[in-house]
């Protein structure tokens, strides 16, 4: 790779190699925890400046008259004025380094140095558990009434680390369960020992469903609330239960014409299949039509128990108490249900849901609620399926918005403030959410306390750093999408990366870092600078996932097209998304946290390897990419998605549409001009900057334009990463990211419709324009390579 950690030069200095003849100050300062590096600057021509021993027209020794000093000293005070104001852009004001002398052009070696100055200000796993402990020992839920306290503990802590505190709030749509609408002990599922056909008798409702309680006393936090099924409906009144086999049997035995009434007083237990990280498939008997019918569901939210796991609160395994909690929304678009694109504000102007969520009741269970009643239904008399066992329900489900807070914090760059590095990660969750997202919380919190000691010695960074922490991730990306709704005009200009801290412990063997190719040199250099904290491991231990859609990160590259970093150190011989056992569950706590990772070494290895990539995006005078590497994923993508056109569009028909053959040899030849604009880019500007920069900058030229060549590199490196993205608010006020997997591009390959209908010829028509779309894409990275309009 072209790239190194090594290529990216910083605002700290240490000595330079030795083939470089630089004249150094006799106080020249030493670098330690509290001290910074610098050395005097020097001129074009490789004089120094602002430091004695340079050789730039000082004035012979000799002796002076007083009237001579003074005039010198003014001539010498005006030149050295006139220099500072014209390199203000390259010295940071307020620095040791800007009063004492040192380099306008870093020398790119003290990178290293610096970021293992920084780790060693983050050096403490009891920290890291400090910040987790407190953030678990309440509810978490966005929208609840404790999603204040976390909230208030990140701005504390921001405070306390000298930073300032920045305050978005949004009025989103959220669901809760009205606890305060009857007596506590009321609310819930009991079971009924009548029968039905009894009915003349009272039925004793007094069994209930323990639903998923709390193991030990951390499993009971302050504000502690049940598990919910989000954005559905109520379920109040007595009901008849039907397991799916015997919802199966009244079907076959009803009329069509009696079939909704005699279904309208069923909640059917549903038997919900699932495997960590994969999505919930139902294995009922009847289909969902018919299950539309009915009342409610009771589903089962659980994973199986792994073998030879120990079973919490033994261990990290699942107990048959546990039930998954997750978001039911299903939208590409990201964030309020009721604002897409736009910020949920007072005065927003807000809409239906689109697509709507599950308004069918539904009350998640555990394997034990399950268990306890499918033995419950089948104790029912024999034959017909109006002897079915009765449950009292009390289950008030309501919609409403209600106030997220976003927490942000900034340290302001002193070159390029308009260029911003954004860390940010959620700190809601359904439960505790001890892992999820608390040890992503308390990462935030360390690194940004790291930063702002180091700022506290006079450094500031070369960009800005923007840091974040969004409310109501869980429901569905909200605090992160309306923060960039809100900001996306200046987002899409300024951002050049965000680097993600959500779920960072899932295990303690190798780190999952989700990043895209063009990253992936850059980052193996910077991972490789942090031992393994297992003593036993391998060097290398961390492996590439492609970005998904599963955390925050996805807001901001698929709208932007920005590059993102997320590290999760994951549990032993997994090489795939598989989350732990206790995922979104009321056992994600504080204990299992220590007993995830015993000592918290992968915890604080993920901490350095977050210190060292943020500060390297802040320091580095060049952005990280390997343009080589974003040739192959664009070439892949857009084959893939021109190859899938092509099949779909030929499946029904052996003829070639019309207009075809053209497009089809236009989307090649933009593809080879695209490629062959990256890789020259790449071997023609980037790397010579980077080598220039590597070995302290450009002497024989002129200062404004070097910096003027640099900072067009680099927003190149930005604007062809946003090439693919396209943003549509008519018809459809949708985003389109080309080389992500979007949905709505699978639903428009797999739709079927008959060949001589509108339907099929509308989506043929769009199938084309998906093709069009494509080829100008990739006639814009070429474009954007180019500095002249004939391209």
């Amino acid at each position: 790779m072209s790239t190194s950690a090594d290529s990216f030069p910083t605002q700290l200095q240490r000595q330079p190699p030795a083939h470089r003849q630089v004249s150094y100050e006799a106080a020249e300062m030493v670098e330690d925890d509290a001290t910074l590096v610098s050395r005097p600057g020097r001129h074009r021509n490789g004089g120094s400046i602002g430091g004695g021993g340079g050789s730039s027209g000082g004035v012979s020794g000799g002796v002076y008259s007083v009237a001579g000093v003074a005039l010198c000293a003014f001539v010498l005070g005006c030149l050295i004025s006139f220099a500072v104001t014209l390199l203000a852009t390259r010295v940071h004001p307020g620095s040791p380094a800007s009063d004492a002398g040192r380099s306008f052009w870093p020398d790119g070696g003290q990178l290293a140095a610096n970021r293992a100055r920084l780790r060693r200000l983050a050096n403490s796993p009891e920290e890291l558990e400090g910040h987790v402990t407190i953030l678990a020992s309440r509810q978490s839920r966005a929208g609840s009434p404790d999603a204040g306290f976390h909230a208030d503990y990140v701005a504390g802590q921001w405070r306390g680390q000298g930073l300032p505190v920045l305050n978005r709030t949004y009025s989103v749509a959220l669901s809760f369960l009205s606890t305060g609408e009857v007596p506590q002990n009321q609310v819930g599922v009991f079971l009924c020992r009548q029968a039905a056909q009894n009915s003349s008798s009272a039925e004793l409702c007094d069994e209930k469903l323990r639903l998923d309680p709390p193991l030990t006393p951390e499993d009971g936090v302050v504000g502690a609330l049940p598990s919910i099924v989000p954005y559905t409906e109520s379920l109040n009144g007595s009901y008849r239960l039907a397991t799916e086999d015997q919802l199966a049997q009244l079907v076959a035995w009803t009329s069509d014409d009696n079939l909704r009434q005699q279904l309208a007083d069923i909640v059917v237990l549903v038997d919900v299949g699932l495997e960590a990280g994969a999505s919930s498939a139902s294995s009922t008997a009847v289909n969902s039509s018919v299950l539309g019918m009915t009342a409610g569901l009771l589903k089962k939210l659980a994973p199986e128990p792994r073998p030879g796991v120990a079973i919490y609160p033994d261990g990290p395994g699942v107990p048959d108490t546990l039930i998954w909690m997750k978001s039911t929304l299903a939208t590409a678009i990201k964030g309020d249900p009721t604002t897409p694109m736009y910020p949920s504000k007072a005065f927003a102007v807000r809409s239906e849901f689109d697509p709507p969520p599950p308004s069918q009741p539904a009350i998640p269970i555990s394997a034990a609620d399950a268990r306890q009643l499918r033995d419950f239904a089948k104790s029912s008399a024999a034959g017909s399926p109006s002897q079915l066992r009765r449950l009292r329900i009390r289950w008030p489900m309501r919609r409403g918005l209600l106030p997220i807070r976003d927490i942000c914090t900034e340290v302001k760059g002193a070159v390029e403030p308009d260029r911003v590095v954004l860390l940010g990660g959620h700190r809601d969750a359904w439960h505790s959410g001890a892992l999820d997202p608390h040890s992503g919380v308390s990462s935030l919190l360390v690194i940004t306390r790291a930063l702002a000691e180091l700022q506290r010695t006079g450094w500031r960074p070369r960009r800005t750093l923007l840091a974040c922490s969004w409310d109501a991730e869980e429901w569905n990306l909200i605090g992160s999408a309306e923060w960039l709704d809100e900001e996306l005009r200046r987002a899409d200009r300024r951002l050049v990366a965000y680097v993600n801290t959500d779920t960072d412990i899932m295990g303690n063997w190798k780190v999952m870092v989700h990043a895209f190719r063009r990253w992936r040199g850059f980052l193996d250099k910077l991972i490789d600078e942090v031992p393994n904290p297992d003593p036993n491991g391998d060097s290398r231990y961390h492996f590439y996932k492609t970005p998904d859609a599963y955390s925050d990160y996805y807001v901001f590259w698929r709208t932007l097209g920005v590059p993102i970093v997320d590290l999760s150190y994951i549990r032993p011989n997994e090489t795939r998304m598989v989350v732990y056992d206790l995922y979104h569950s009321r056992y994600d706590t504080a204990r299992l946290y220590r007993m995830i990772d015993p000592g918290g070494r992968a915890h604080l290895a993920t901490v350095q390897n977050y210190l060292g990539i943020v500060y390297t995006l802040l320091d580095s005078a060049v952005l990280p990419g390997n343009l080589t590497e974003f040739s192959q994923e664009i070439e892949y993508a857009m084959g893939r998605l021109v190859g899938q056109a092509r099949v779909s569009l030929w499946t029904r028909t052996q003829d070639q549409p019309a207009g075809w053959a053209t497009m089809e040899a236009e989307f090649r030849r933009q593809m080879r001009r695209a490629r062959r604009a990256l890789r020259r880019f790449e071997s023609e500007t980037l790397e010579p900057l980077r080598r220039l920069w590597l070995d302290g900058g450009p002497v024989q030229e002129d200062p404004a334009r070097a910096l003027l060549r640099l900072r067009m590199a680099n927003d190149k490196l930005m604007e062809v990463q946003q090439a693919f993205v396209y943003r549509s608010v008519y018809p459809s006020q949708s985003i389109a990211n080309l080389l992500a997997d979007e949905p709505a591009f699978a639903n428009l390959f797999a739709a079927s419709f008959p060949s001589n209908s509108a339907e099929e010829a509308d989506r043929r028509r769009q199938l084309m324009k998906l093709v069009e779309t494509s080829i100008l894409s990739l006639a814009s990275v070429t474009k954007i390579m180019s500095d002249s309009f004939a391209d």
